[in-house]
């Protein structure tokens, strides 16, 4: 590792390689520190099964037309599911496991289990701002 650059880059995730890729681009000198045993950030899918994979982080690209990460997953031949309903309401999420969408009593399920740890995680903040329960 340089003993100085120009700049210090922290986290080796989509923010980070980017930032990496301009100032390399602007010539100048950088080091990018990161926490984990690897790079990528939240992208990250496990097999944890023989065929079966599960997405550790992120699930979904937003903004499709301006996110640079659809030309790579192109470039790439990775193919993507476009969809360009309202994903920001919860009725039109797709949920799927291991590439199949869920029937409606595993929809249910899922919406559930989002709703009840939101409404755990506000309570846990609330606890610990000192605002009550």
């Amino acid at each position: 590792m340089p003993s100085e650059s120009d700049v210090v880059i922290i986290g080796a995730g989509a923010a980070g390689l980017s930032a990496a890729k301009e100032l390399s681009r602007l010539g100048l000198t950088y080091t990018v520190l990161e926490g984990s045993h690897r790079i990528g950030g939240r992208a990250y899918s496990e097999v944890i099964a023989p065929g079966v994979w599960f997405d550790l982080g992120c699930a979904w690209l937003v903004g499709g037309a301006i996110n640079s990460f659809v030309d790579i997953a192109d470039e790439l031949g990775i193919k993507l599911d476009k969809d360009n309903s309202d994903l920001f309401e919860i009725e039109n999420h797709r949920f799927r496991r291991n590439g199949k969408p869920l029937n409606e009593g595993q929809r249910a399920a899922c919406l559930s289990f989002y709703d009840n740890s939101y409404k755990a995680i506000s309570a846990a903040a609330k606890l610990r701002s000192g605002r009550g329960p």
